[in-house]
């Protein structure tokens, strides 16, 4: 491999590979950035097995490949000046030359690198990235961490229609959320996409204004494209829970608030609370303070915030993980919230006002 190529066409693409790149694992080479140069154009590839990423970059010059550190060939492009690189591949070894500088860096042969996955036969279809950014920010906090429980270890995209919903839950929340935008058709019908996948796709996403997605098979990848740059994701094999049964149906009591003011007395009473007493809030239409968060904690203290609020129904006292409540609010676009209530021992609905789209799920935890 010879080639020259701009620092600022790189750089982005080595800085997606390093962070699919998976430098704990047990095989070195995945630990790698791939460089493979055709004679025409540059692919800058990263994997972990179950997530890829690779970018595609003109540039005319001798073929050949060659597979590096990721991270230490990304922060090496980072530290140079801008202007043109030239990459010049010799065994293993690659000779780095920008301006004055001169860096050679000792890789491994590229014929043991993964496979990447084909998108050749994907049928994309073309979506708004702040969008699909916005169903990831809203639903990827609730997803469960626990291992061991693999089906609800991501989010849950059904895009067979005009309207692509996500889904996440740990089993104690539930966060759902839908945005109006292209279908990608039958294949997109429920498919779970893992923690570390989804956290790539909004990175990808986030500023993005036009972004293309589909689904391969054999596995089962999502596929996500911005301009040069492919994300392959493989799904999980799993079925996700019936999720629409956690979503309560109506509410007895209901309460608008301000979204950031009450978001600043959550975290206030937050502080005192534990893992086995929660925040509790109480809602009283009759009362002085018609909504009330309160932390009791032996062990700490003790906090009482009233709050104001609009308030139909009867009384009602609850209790739940402040950092549930805190994750509903923050995630949140709405200026106000409405929080729908039913006994002490049911969930609660957090949804913005006037939307009917988005709803946060929280399970109630007992607070006596």
């Amino acid at each position: 491999m010879n080639l020259t190529i701009p620092r600022a066409a790189l750089l982005p693409a080595l800085t997606r590979a390093a962070q699919v790149a998976d430098s704990k694992s047990t095989l070195p080479i995945l630990a790698c950035a791939l460089l493979r140069a055709d004679g025409k154009r540059l692919t800058v590839a990263g994997s972990d097995l179950n997530l890829h990423a690779a970018t595609t970059l003109a540039a005319p010059g001798k073929p050949g490949a060659i597979c590096l550190d990721a991270k230490r060939l990304a922060a090496t492009i980072g530290g140079l000046a801008d202007g043109d690189v030239t990459l010049t591949v010799d065994g293993t070894t690659l000779a780095i030359k920008a301006g004055r500088s001169l860096t050679r860096l000792v890789g491994m042969t590229a014929t043991d690198y993964p496979k990447l996955p084909s998108d050749a036969a994907v049928t994309y279809a073309a979506v708004s990235g702040p969008d699909v950014a916005a169903l990831l920010d809203r639903t990827l906090p609730s997803a469960c961490t626990d291992e061991t429980r693999f089906h609800l270890n991501g989010v849950m995209l059904d895009a067979r229609t005009d309207t692509a919903t996500m889904v996440a839950t740990d089993g104690h929340r539930l966060a759902k959320a839908a945005r109006a935008m292209a279908a990608i058709g039958p294949g997109a019908a429920g498919v779970i996409i893992p923690r570390a996948g989804a956290n790539a796709l909004l990175k990808l996403c986030r500023d993005a204004t036009a972004v293309e997605w589909g689904i391969g098979a054999s596995p089962r990848h999502l596929f996500a494209r911005v301009d040069k740059a492919v994300l392959a994701i493989k799904l999980i094999d799993a079925l996700f829970p019936p999720w629409q049964q956690v979503v309560p149906a109506s509410a007895r009591t209901t309460v608008t608030v301000d979204r950031l003011g009450l978001l600043a007395a959550v975290k206030r009473c937050g502080l005192l609370a534990s893992d086995t007493r929660g925040l509790t809030l109480t809602v009283d239409p009759d009362a002085d303070d018609p909504l009330i968060l309160a932390s009791d904690n032996p062990d700490a203290g003790d906090v009482r915030e009233g709050v104001e609020a609009d308030v139909t129904g009867p009384a009602v006292t609850s209790g739940c993980n402040p950092a549930y409540l805190r994750d509903a609010l923050t995630t949140s676009a709405a200026d106000r919230v409405v929080i729908g209530l039913g006994g002490p021992l049911d969930p609660w609905a957090v949804r913005g006002e006037g939307d009917a789209q988005d709803v946060a799920v929280i399970m109630p935890m007992r607070v006596a």
